[in-house]
């Protein structure tokens, strides 16, 4: 049964969907390749709470480049301050494209635009599809935003500041996205 999770059986087959076990390096060779993936309206099921589901989220974010410093949120995320791109998770009938636009206005207040996608892969931090895009700033103000999914609780977010990227030799998501960028 493992092996029919391909093309339209993985996310097209409502009835066939939750018979399907998922083991995690199937998922991960399944994410890597599959088309399907990149609209949150195919990972609804994948973010099922089942015991028996292997649960796969998304992560879309955008790099913004401004005088040799790049845009960086500090954030907790499952119990670690961490700093990272501003991005989040990719909603339901939201391409990664969508959701990369949506998140950096939610959480630094700036509108921008896609300029092209640097990084689609595999994320095992998160579980999941990670999205990177380079991006360029058509508006708004530089603020600390906030998570509008967090309600009555005390928000994640906690800094956004441009950082020099000399600064960040040691930080892989940053050191990654330069390797590409450099290509």
């Amino acid at each position: 049964m493992l092996s029919s999770v391909t093309g339209d059986a993985f996310g097209r087959e409502a009835d066939s969907r939750d018979n399907l076990l998922y083991a995690g390096s199937l998922i991960k060779n399944v994410c890597e390749s599959s088309e399907i993936l990149k609209t949150s309206k195919y990972n609804k099921y994948l973010l099922s709470t089942r015991k028996d589901v292997f649960i796969i989220t998304t992560r879309s974010c955008v790099a913004l480049f401004e005088n040799d410093s790049i845009l960086m949120i500090r954030q907790f995320y499952r119990g670690n301050e961490i700093w990272t791109l501003p991005g989040g998770r990719i909603e339901e009938n939201e391409t990664s494209e969508q959701a990369a636009v949506r998140e950096v206005l939610e959480e630094t207040g700036l509108q921008i635009e896609i300029r092209k996608l640097l990084l689609e892969t595999y994320n095992e931090r998160i579980n999941g599809m990670y999205y990177c895009y380079l991006g360029s700033i058509i508006g708004g103000k530089l603020q600390l935003g906030i998570d509008p999914e967090i309600i009555n609780q005390p928000q994640e977010l906690k800094e956004v500041r441009w950082t020099p990227i000399k600064e960040l030799d040691d930080h892989k998501e940053i050191q990654r996205i330069i390797e590409i960028i450099k290509e």
